[in-house]
């Protein structure tokens, strides 16, 4: 069961590659399958992805549901992107007209390495933060 659009994402993937200059770099596995994934971001001043790019090592499920993740993320805050990555199903599986449920765990996969990405991203921000200058919200920069 694979539906156009899963199709498309995975003959003509969005995205591939690397970010010389990635404000945030992450990497996911899965014990599942073997498969393996890394995301870079961009992200300018106002915490808006401004490029997001993808390799991996997996099957047609995972680079369909990475290339349409890294597309939609494209232009959204790190805050929005999180939102995103937090539901598989909803950001993801369903977009793609739905697959089998043993393949869940791809669309998983795939917002685990975003989620790890906006994370360790937001991490960075707070280490640069410090004494009067303290960050209250890394969502919002303030």
């Amino acid at each position: 069961m694979s539906s156009a659009l899963i199709n498309e994402h995975f003959f003509n993937p969005k995205n591939v590659g690397n970010i010389a200059d990635a404000q945030a770099i992450a990497r996911a596995g899965s014990v599942t399958c073997g498969a393996t994934l890394r995301i870079s971001l961009s992200i300018d001043e106002s915490q808006r992805i401004t490029d997001a790019k993808f390799k991996s090592a997996g099957c047609s499920y995972l680079v369909a549901a990475t290339s349409l993740l890294t597309e939609r993320v494209k232009g959204e805050t790190t805050a929005e992107a999180a939102v995103l990555g937090q539901s598989p199903r909803k950001s993801v599986i369903e977009d793609l007209g739905g697959w089998p449920a043993d393949r869940d765990h791809c669309a998983e996969l795939a917002c685990e390495a975003l989620l790890s990405a906006v994370r360790q991203y937001s991490n960075s921000m707070r280490e640069e933060w410090t004494g009067d200058e303290a960050l209250i919200c890394t969502c919002f920069g303030v």
